[in-house]
């Protein structure tokens, strides 16, 4: 069995763009994570057009599927909701917020629903997308120009050399630039990488990376002539220094660095002293105090709130010092965080699995108790009774099952969808509230049945057929009828019509059978009371 923490379900790329938006979603994975049994959907999103202080919030709708392809949610889509972009440092966000699933998630399809721009306004994506070009690799340059342009792009600025990735492409009406972004074409940078459009289709010309590469060649033989003089004369030197060197090598160089590495973790400067100290091996305590330099590191994340990066140091110390118990820390510090944010599926799937630590059993608990609470509010009743029963005695939970049942069939009511679900949920909450007055008042409410037979007089053979409904004050009400025909000595199976709606109209034909003769009555009644609403009497003769 497989020791691998997080697998990957699924790669999510997208080939179709859309030119002026605000924000896309640039790529992502589905992943399990095997320990917390979590499915998490972590996806990378880029703001293109606008700055970070002009957009408050991205809503994704997120299609869950199963191994099957079917959906997992009955109304197709969820929702989750980026808060506060315009509170971040910087233009790439996402990867470092997963979003909890549900686990019988295998696939998914999401996509930007909307973008609360900080002025008020909605941006929501139109229908009409553009397919992406397909764009060739930049290592599909002949080798010596593929050389040439690494040699080109080490002239930039480092932070930017990592987004070469195509070879541009220029279209009518828009470019496509070598991070794989569509841009307009009066964009002279690109919107997502921010490189600029001259220099990226300058240093992919083959033009001038054949001119550059012939420089370069000519260049490298006049130096090569030299360094032939230099290393003559430099040879016979240093066959006199070696001895002297290898005493260097072996004892001086290891401790000018060792040295340099105990003054750069004095100053804070982890990365470069972790460097040095794993490049000594096993010099003096290298080791030790490698592993003691990334300890510290992982603290100072932890007090900067970086806590994936946190938890990713501690658990790669094992059991050194108390990283075991630091890592449960941080990941008790990101659940309160989540909760902070209003991030309640992540915070629980955190704290469910730090149920010995802390409080972590009490935040679980309070984290749920709020989605149930946010889940009331946006009217989704069943979800939300789901998890208020599920905290049986917790804080106020019995309070609020009554108030989210009272609500559901408030709701129902005045939307007009199940009167009589409504009022059987009302008269269980046994007077919270108004709602004993209130399943009175629609109990009383009066309601006529109105109906009659096609005819008196049948042949054999020949349907029966009656047309009926129900009047009455309101049309969520519904009653279930029972239609019974018979004679003296024959019977048409009854049939029983459920849900029959105030105000609708309906037909109910029997074909009747040809060896029925004789005087007949078609019967219809209240079938949960049986009261008999209606008679109608007929005669099939030959």
């Amino acid at each position: 069995m497989s020791n691998q923490r997080y697998i990957r379900l699924q790669e999510i790329q997208y080939d179709s763009f859309v030119l002026d938006a605000p924000a896309e979603i640039e790529k992502g994975a589905l992943l399990l994570d095997t320990k917390t049994k979590s499915v998490l959907l972590q996806l990378r999103l880029n703001i293109l057009n606008l700055k970070l202080s002009e957009i408050s919030s991205i809503t994704l709708k997120i299609r869950g599927l199963t191994d099957s392809g079917e959906n997992v949610k009955k109304e197709g889509y969820s929702y989750y909701t980026f808060m506060d972009i315009n509170l971040l440092d910087q233009k790439t966000f996402g990867e470092k917020t997963p979003i909890v699933l549900d686990y019988k998630v295998r696939k998914v399809e999401v996509e930007i629903d909307k973008i609360v721009l900080s002025n008020g306004n909605i941006w929501r994506p139109p229908k009409q997308k553009f397919t992406s070009p397909i764009q060739q690799l930049i290592e599909s340059l002949p080798d010596d120009l593929y050389e040439q342009f690494n040699r080109e792009i080490n002239k930039l600025d480092f932070t930017k050399t990592k987004n070469f990735k195509f070879l541009p492409l220029k279209q009518d009406d828009f470019w496509f630039c070598t991070c794989g972004r569509s841009n307009r074409n009066q964009d002279n940078n690109c919107v997502r990488c921010g490189l600029e459009k001259r220099t990226i289709f300058e240093v992919t010309d083959n033009d001038f990376l054949r001119e550059n590469l012939k420089n370069f060649r000519e260049t490298s033989e006049v130096q090569k002539r030299k360094k032939r003089k230099i290393i003559r004369f430099v040879s016979i030197s240093l066959i006199g220094i070696a001895f002297a060197g290898v005493l260097i090598i072996n004892y001086l160089f290891p401790f000018i660095k060792y040295r340099q590495a105990l003054n750069l973790f004095d100053k804070l400067k982890y990365d470069q002293a972790i460097a040095i100290f794993e490049s000594l091996d096993d010099y003096k305590d290298s080791e030790k105090l490698t592993k003691e330099a990334l300890y510290e590191k992982g603290e100072d994340f932890l007090r900067r709130k970086q806590y994936d990066e946190a938890i990713a140091i501690f658990e790669s110390l094992d059991d050194y010092k108390d990283s075991e118990k630091l890592t449960k820390e941080a990941l008790y510090e990101k659940g309160e965080d989540f909760l902070r944010r209003k991030q309640y599926d992540e915070a629980i799937a955190i704290f469910d699995t730090l149920v010995d630590l802390k409080d972590s059993k009490e935040l679980s608990n309070d984290a749920k108790l709020q989605k149930g609470k946010a889940l009331l509010e946006d009217k989704q009743f069943d979800d939300a009774l789901s998890i208020f029963n599920s905290l049986v005695d917790y804080q106020d939970t019995d309070e609020l099952i009554n108030e989210t049942k009272y609500q559901k069939a408030i709701t129902m009511i005045e939307d007009e969808i199940d009167c009589n679900e409504a009022i059987n949920i009302l008269e269980n909450l046994e007077g919270y509230k108004n709602s004993t007055s209130i399943m009175e008042y629609y109990k009383e409410l009066d309601w006529s049945f109105d109906g009659e037979m096609s005819k008196q007089i049948y042949e054999p053979g020949e349907a029966i057929i009656i047309e009926y409904g129900l009047l009455g004050e309101s049309s969520c009400m519904t009653i279930d009828l029972k239609i019974l025909c018979y004679g003296d000595n024959w019977a048409i199976q009854p049939f029983i019509h459920k849900d029959v709606s105030i105000g609708a109209n309906y037909k109910k034909i029997f074909s009747s059978l040809s060896f029925l003769t004789g005087q007949g009555v078609c019967e219809i009644s209240n079938n949960t009371t049986g009261e008999i609403l209606a008679t109608y009497p007929f005669e099939i003769i030959n």
